[in-house]
């Protein structure tokens, strides 16, 4: 469910030249990525890893994601908001993206003038943080607003995926309005100078694709779930002007992110018809469908997910 239109150059505008980790994607929003390993049939690929810095409209910084920063891009990220005094939150996006928050979170501190949210999963994992917001809550996800609005996918299970090993596709979309940015873990993938091993896999210089886990684990296996996720999507192409897309799997995408996205939903939209109708004939036959809630304030929750960080 992918597809590869020409890219399009960085817009122009005046950067820092002396910045060589954190990227001005456009006006107010820096971005920062990192290699990062996977082992895959005994093999080690790099698929990638990612944060973001954004300007609030009151000259304070948001933190999109947390990961672990070399000395040098540690430095830029110091010298960007003096010394974090300037951050006003950090807002962690996936929840299998974990394994920079201890090492960040001893850096720049959970406090009443640095707020911290994440995911369910993060406020599970990482105890040590004291949270400030869960973003399963909507209201959580309004507290930036207008400067900053964010949205989960309808139709895939955000609190608990399952199977944890392969069900990363739910992250939640961060759209930074005066850069006209969106910022995105895993449910889209844009693929910027893919390496030859991805490029085997199908992964095209300048393709965009969703999560593979979109044809099998990623939705809900009910009739309504293609179909929510498919309109989540488009009511977000119609309400966010952007122009720029970063994912963590692995790219920026300038200036023509809208219509790379509505070109790969079109693309999309049969094999998600196909499988509402696959889960429909399913729940006819009496197999049932699979869709797992859980409340995020269950404090004795039983997480299956050991081992399963992505980032």
């Amino acid at each position: 469910m992918g597809q590869s239109m020409p890219k399009q150059p960085p817009p122009n505008i005046k950067r820092d030249s002396s910045l060589r980790h954190f990227f001005e994607v456009d006006r107010g929003f820096w971005n920062c990525e990192q290699e990062f390993l996977m082992k895959k049939h005994g093999i080690s690929v790099d698929i990638g890893n990612h944060m973001s810095l954004c300007r609030l409209a009151n000259g304070r910084m948001v933190a999109i994601d947390a990961i672990t920063l070399t000395d040098s891009a540690k430095a830029e990220l110091d010298w960007l908001t003096l010394d974090g005094s300037l951050l006003e939150a950090v807002v962690l996006t996936h929840p299998f993206h974990t394994l920079g928050i201890a090492w960040f979170h001893e850096r720049y501190p959970s406090s009443p003038t640095c707020r911290w949210y994440g995911c369910p999963r993060h406020r599970k994992v990482a105890p040590f943080v004291s949270w400030a917001g869960d973003l399963s809550c909507p209201g959580t996800r309004k507290v930036f607003g207008p400067d900053l609005e964010m949205r989960i996918p309808d139709g895939a299970e955000f609190v608990d995926p399952k199977p944890p090993s392969t069900n990363h596709f739910s992250s939640v979309f961060v759209f930074h309005r005066e850069s006209k940015t969106i910022h995105c873990d895993d449910t889209i993938m844009y693929f910027d100078n893919p390496t030859f091993l991805a490029k085997l896999f199908g992964f095209q210089d300048g393709s965009m694709h969703f999560h593979p886990s979109i044809k099998t684990v990623g939705l809900h296996h009910s009739p309504e779930a293609p179909l929510a996720f498919m309109a989540w999507l488009k009511k977000l192409l119609e309400d966010w002007d952007f122009n720029h897309l970063v994912t963590a799997h692995k790219g920026r995408c300038f200036c023509d992110a809208k219509p790379k996205i509505k070109r790969m939903l079109e693309n999309a939209q049969m094999p998600l018809l196909d499988l509402s109708a696959k889960w429909r004939a399913g729940r006819e036959q009496g197999g049932g469908c699979y869709r797992h809630t859980a409340p995020a304030s269950q404090g004795d929750f039983a997480w299956s997910d050991q081992g399963s960080e992505c980032g």
